[in-house]
């Protein structure tokens, strides 16, 4: 069990070092598509929670994956969050 500790802290090690590998250009722009995501989700909780009675959780990995692929992450977000 001792083991499995290490080998994250490994993990999470190798991924910051290849996070800071990147330009910084690259990882504001992560950031800032992010954001937005996160944005987006805001605004479709205070819409859509008056007009269709449910809300997505907004959390580090639906952010990212709606910032990242943008409407189409938003609307597999949605399906997600509706059948399961």
């Amino acid at each position: 069990m001792e083991y499995l500790g290490f080998i994250g802290a490994v993990i999470a090690l190798i991924i910051i070092v290849k996070l800071l590998k990147w330009p910084l250009k690259k990882l504001f722009k992560l950031l800032l598509n992010v954001v937005i995501g996160g944005a987006l989700l805001f605004v479709f909780n205070y819409f859509g929670g008056a007009w269709f009675g449910f809300t997505l959780p907004i959390n580090w990995i639906t952010c990212i994956v709606v910032g990242l692929l943008g409407i189409p992450g938003f609307i597999g977000v949605l399906i997600f969050y509706l059948f399961f």
